[in-house]
């Protein structure tokens, strides 16, 4: 990053700060964003266990990539895994919305 900055011109905060005020986001941000986006295609594909999901796009700690994930993603990764592959989605929504489509369903 300091290299990419000394390129620029600018100190390596300066750079960050304008890098987020053109992109919306810093460069830990976009890459993590990235990282995550990464895991959950992974995810999709069902090869691999979450651990290694978790390693292979780049985080040591299983349980900062399980927060980081269910933050972007609104659930786990393992709870992401078994959606995508044709779970039941009414395990995956609020209970108000399952009670919701019940009682639709009595009317």
């Amino acid at each position: 990053m300091a290299d990419i900055a000394a390129e620029a011109g600018l100190s390596r905060y300066q750079f960050i700060r304008r890098f987020a005020a053109v992109f919306g986001e810093t460069p830990h941000q976009l890459r993590q964003r990235h990282r995550l986006e990464r895991a959950r295609e992974m995810l999709l594909l069902g090869e691999l266990p979450v651990t290694d999901v978790c390693l292979a796009v780049g985080f040591s700690s299983l349980g900062s990539f399980s927060s980081l994930f269910s933050r972007r993603f609104g659930m786990s990764p393992s709870r992401f895994r078994k959606f995508a592959s044709g779970g039941d989605p009414a395990r995956h929504q609020p209970g108000c919305l399952t009670l919701m489509a019940q009682a639709w369903r009595m009317q």
